[in-house]
């Protein structure tokens, strides 16, 4: 969380406020419209603006900023918020357009001469792009990517070792000495100095969070100079520890085959990528739209490097703007992240509501490929609709295949197989796989949590079943499903009371859970708190409950609390995540 902070201060150094940079900020200013008409026209526009970008709908917040600016064009104001809107929306022609009147007209964080310089570098007008970033008033960290696209703009103009000299005489602000690394290797590459720059991306390649980028940078450096062999090594000491990494993966391929070398970066390319370090260790440590801006810049270097592409729909995805994320996916190029772009694209339109559209494109994607990672995805499709027999099945397959292939296991594999299992009542299954699943995972709270309590509901292992729902407790003392677990252990072994003050805790942690209110209104009964037991079961009812328990309510509100009622209201809550 420190880190966090400080890269924060490092970004809005300089003028930047949060409020600048959502689409949902708010704000007050004057609209320097030129008519009071104009002017409340321009203020409904705006409003309709953050409306849409309350709603995380990018592209309305787009065209409404873009219609309050039509109305009040000298409004600094709504020329930051419009330039800021098109560029989270994807919308390169109209950011460049309300870019360069915003950096003349205000542009307190420099964003905008940023994106302009990316945007000249990106059409080769070299001289433009320094032009841009001849400027004070640079936080740190947009400070530092204003140099490296100042250095690529000095390579373009044929001045490479000007840029180079630059990157040894100047320090970077430490959060950057990795990338400068990095980025200075790729201008030696330019420069010509092919070995330099090997010697370079290898000690890059020992300093970056990224280390995939720099052995795949190392790697066709050693190719392009003919030591095939020595890219190999490079690539295979990789793959030993991340085994299943595509583009390494690609690029051993290619050496193996005896394939032409990769062709040497182009300006743009390389400038992508110096860019794309820093804004993708700013996008792991913060949720907010302004990654997605400094990803905005790299894209704009260079719209077909699927790794900006990637890492843009997953940051987009994460902020809950689905429609972007979805069109990002879609938009990732041919080549090794392909397939898992079109994998979370999938997943993505299962969670945002339309499951059957999900499925289908799953189905086609296993008839097409029939490989683990469509088919483990199809599995957790079945899985979220309820198709537990399917789910089970496909789950079975690729644990098999895996199994075969020599693969680490998963432990969620054989979890969620098991909980399907369970769920279709074929426990004498269900368990060794549980088992299975705590093997490999002995600390995994889920699988303490939901193993623990069939024990107890069974009647199994009561003892060791207390302690395993005590460590998920422990281990994550706000989810109100684990606290439900325990407070219905306590029920099952007769201990009413202890059951309700758990009960009720996980009732205040998931008050929307159908089955907890019911287990709470069960445990009120037992205690004789009869009001409260009804209140918690017609409560339930209005909370969606499944149709076993639609019909356990109704029993209950009609007759009271079954003799039987440890067996019929004996429901795992949340135990198995439906959403895949």
């Amino acid at each position: 969380m420190r880190a966090m902070k400080h890269l924060l201060r490092l970004c809005l150094t300089g003028g930047l406020s949060l409020a600048a940079v959502a689409c949902s900020a708010t704000a007050t200013g004057p609209f320097m419209a030129a008519s009071e008409d104009e002017e409340r026209s321009a203020y409904g526009a705006y409003l309709a603006a953050r409306m849409a970008g309350s709603e995380r709908d990018t592209r309305n917040a787009s065209d409404y900023y873009a219609q309050a600016l039509d109305r009040a064009p000298d409004s600094g104001f709504l020329l930051e918020r419009a330039f800021i809107a098109a560029l989270m929306a994807g919308d390169t022609d109209r950011a460049v357009e309300t870019a360069g009147d915003a950096a003349r007209a205000a542009d307190e964080s420099r964003l905008a001469r940023l994106f302009l310089a990316a945007d000249a570098l990106a059409e080769r007008r070299y001289t433009q792009a320094a032009g841009w970033l001849e400027t004070d008033g640079f936080g740190p960290f947009n400070a530092f990517l204003a140099d490296v696209l100042g250095d690529w703009s000095n390579a373009g103009l044929g001045n490479a070792e000007t840029a180079i000299a630059r990157t040894e005489s100047e320090p970077p602000p430490s959060f950057a000495l990795a990338f400068q690394t990095l980025h200075r290797a790729m201008l030696l590459e330019e420069a010509g100095r092919f070995e330099e720059a090997g010697t370079v991306y290898s000690a890059a390649m020992n300093q970056t969070p990224f280390r995939r980028m720099a052995v795949e940078m190392l790697g066709a450096n050693l190719e392009r100079r003919g030591q095939r062999e020595d890219a190999r090594t490079l690539y295979q000491s990789y793959l030993a520890s991340e085994p299943f990494e595509p583009t390494i993966t690609e690029a051993l391929a290619r050496v193996e085959a005896g394939r032409r070398a990769p062709r040497p970066l182009t300006i743009q390319q390389a400038a992508a990528r110096a860019i794309y370090g820093p804004a993708a260790l700013f996008a792991s440590q913060a949720e907010m739209d302004l990654a997605v801006i400094y990803l905005r810049l790299a894209q704009r270097l260079d719209p077909d490097y699927a790794s900006t592409r990637v890492l843009l729909a997953a940051t987009l995805e994460r902020l809950e703007l689905h429609d972007a994320a979805l069109a990002e996916y879609a938009a990732v190029p041919e080549g090794p992240f392909k397939r898992s772009a079109e994998i979370d694209r999938i997943y993505l339109i299962a969670r945002t509501g339309d499951p059957d559209t999900a499925m289908t494109l799953a189905q086609a994607l296993v008839a097409r490929d029939n490989d683990i990672e469509a088919r483990m995805m199809l599995a957790d499709l079945h899985r979220w609709q309820g198709n537990l027999e399917e789910a089970q099945a496909g789950y079975g397959e690729v644990i098999a295949e895996r199994l075969a292939n020599g693969q680490q296991p998963n432990w969620q594999l054989y979890y969620f197989r098991a909980a399907a299992l369970e769920t279709l009542g074929r426990w004498d299954e269900a368990e060794p796989l549980f088992l299975a699943a705590l093997e490999i995972a002995p600390g995994e709270a889920q699988i303490l949590n939901y193993l623990g309590y069939a024990w107890v509901v069974r009647g199994q292992n009561i003892e060791e079943a207390f302690t395993m729902i005590g460590r998920a407790v422990a281990m994550e003392p706000d989810a109100g499903y684990i606290i439900d677990s325990l407070g219905w252990a306590h029920y099952v072994r007769g201990d009413y009371a202890e059951a309700v003050t758990h009960l009720e805790r996980a009732a205040a942690l998931s008050p929307d859970s159908p089955t907890i209110n019911f287990h709470l209104g069960d445990a009120y009964a037992q205690v004789g708190r009869h009001l409260e037991a009804r209140f918690q079961w017609q409560r339930a009812l209005e909370l969606d409950p499944d149709e076993e328990e639609i019909e356990a309510l109704h029993a209950r509100l009609e007759t009271g609390l079954p003799a039987d009622a440890a067996d019929d209201t004996a429901v795992v809550e949340s135990q198995v995540n439906n959403e895949p």
